[in-house]
């Protein structure tokens, strides 16, 4: 038998290369996706003003991108 894992993704498509970073769905986990959401973005170029992924989110949309870089966060 298999159990469903929640996680939450941070999914990152740079020009068709996708990497997929997963983190427990728990209150550790958000937190290190939401910190490694930011960290791939500012590497990409993200410069606003967002603290967290519900600001992200409302200000950017779904994803935040920057030429052909794309990055995600997602529960599962």
């Amino acid at each position: 038998m298999s159990q469903k894992i929640q996680t939450v993704n941070v999914i990152e498509d740079a020009d068709g290369a996708i990497s997929v970073h997963s983190f427990h769905d728990n209150d550790e986990g958000n937190k290190e996706a939401e910190e490694a959401f930011f960290r791939v973005a500012q590497e990409n170029g993200y410069v606003g003003s967002a603290t967290n992924a519900d600001e992200f989110c409302d200000d950017e949309g779904d994803c935040w991108e920057a030429g052909t870089y794309k990055v995600y966060i997602v529960h599962s």
